[in-house]
């Protein structure tokens, strides 16, 4: 239980940071006159703010909090199969 409380708070701040990082780029695009083609026009705003870094890290942070519930809801299956493996090939 524990660490399903504890992926969805850190969900929450990975949202808050993405949050963060996209209002301020999109309060850039519209005053941009040019922008890289490569990476398009959000991106161009995200590294003119200095949100790439945050938005980077919030996408980790995402993919953290999910892994984290996901072994808080399947635990017991997790200790179970390990646990029957190691039986089965005498670890």
């Amino acid at each position: 239980m524990k660490k399903i409380i504890g992926g969805g708070l850190l969900c929450i701040v990975s949202v808050i940071l993405f949050l963060t990082a996209h209002n301020n780029a999109v309060k850039v695009i519209p005053d941009m006159t040019s922008w890289l083609i490569e990476v398009g026009k959000y991106k161009t705003a995200l590294e003119e703010t200095g949100g790439i870094v945050i938005f980077k890290w919030s996408i980790r942070l995402l993919l953290l909090s999910i892994l984290i519930i996901l072994i808080g809801c399947f635990e017991d299956d997790i200790r179970y199969v390990v646990k029957k493996l190691k039986r089965r090939y005498r670890i």
